[in-house]
Formats: C-alpha cells, structure tokens, sequence
C-alpha cells in the first residue's frame, strides 16, 4: 500500500491557513514538538509527532519558503513545494468580466530545476500578470516544463466553477503532467 502524504498550507498563505512553520525551544535551547491549547499548531510539530518523511505545502506566495525549507530540512522532512495561483482566459483582459471564469491551479516543482522554474513563473505571475492576486492564462501554463506538476484542485478549480457557475467550458489540452489531486500519489 502506498503511504498517504499529507498537503499542508501555511500562516504565510494568509487568510487560508493558521498553521505556522514554527520550531519551538525549550530553555536549554532544545527543539520541543508538542501541540500546546490556544497556541497555534506548527507543520513541523505535526510532523515530528506523526512521524512524517515527507509534506507537500502549497502555500499562495513563496514568503514562508525559505522557513519551511530550513526548518523540515532541519528535522529529515522532504519538503515538497507548490504555489497556489489563479488561471485566467487573458491577463490583459483586467475587467471584473475577465475575473468571473477565473479558477485555480496548484503548480508543484518536481526538483530543483523545477523549484526555480516555479519562482520565476509565479514572479512573473506577480508582477506582469497580477489582478488582484498572482495570475496566469491558459497560454502561459501550457509553457510550463516537465519540472513542474499542475494540479487541478477539486475545489477552486476550472472543473468545479464551470459546473458550479455554469458557464461555458472549453476545456485544453494539456501536457501529461496535468494531475487531478487525488490521483497524484
């Protein structure tokens, strides 16, 4: 049987998660992962305690990577890194018609090639391409190298909305790295 890995978003996904990347120390200085009453849960916490190899965190901007990285890194944790990001019909289309067939997809960097790759579009997607969030077009996803795996989230994604909204789907073609997330692993 194939062993579950869990998907985690951070505090650093704000507004979506509370969960924090937090080590906790002790007076000696010693690294301390337990879950305390009304104080936030940490990722690495969750992680030590259930014994975990490896995470995905998908978080919406790449403010908590460097975090996350060092502190999972610190504890034997692979870390496997996506970005949340909205995909549109045009980015130069920045009319609230524009935003209604709007979705999301989750790009997941499969090595460290692709975790470059994944900086540089989400950058791109932050600057040249942001209405009022990171966003990216049909075009610029089909661009995306083999480094990268898209998810297609089952809530928020296109599928979803389409039938939820109702509104007419032209569905693309896509390269073979295109997964549903529950069929990923």
């Amino acid at each position: 049987m194939q062993e579950t890995v869990p998907i985690f978003s951070s505090h650093y996904s704000i507004g979506r998660s509370i969960l924090t990347l937090d080590v906790e120390t002790n007076e000696k200085g010693e690294n301390i992962y337990e879950i305390k009453n009304n104080h936030p849960v940490s990722i690495i916490s969750i992680v030590k305690i259930h014994n975990l190899k490896q995470i995905f965190l998908i978080d919406s901007s790449f403010s908590g990577f460097s975090e996350a990285y060092r502190n999972l890194t610190a504890t034997d944790v692979q870390l496997i890194y996506g970005i949340k990001l909205h995909i549109c019909e045009d980015i130069n289309d920045k009319s609230d018609k524009g935003r209604v067939n709007d979705s999301k997809i989750y790009l997941i960097a499969r090595n460290k090639d692709g975790l470059k790759e994944l900086m540089k579009t989400y950058s791109r997607a932050a600057t040249d391409s942001f209405y009022y969030y990171p966003r990216l077009d049909w075009n610029q996803l089909n661009k995306i190298s083999e480094n990268i795996v898209i998810w297609i989230p089952f809530y928020d994604g296109f599928i979803h909305n389409n039938l939820l909204k109702y509104v007419k789907s032209r569905f693309r073609s896509f390269s073979q790295h295109v997964h549903f997330c529950q069929q990923f692993l």
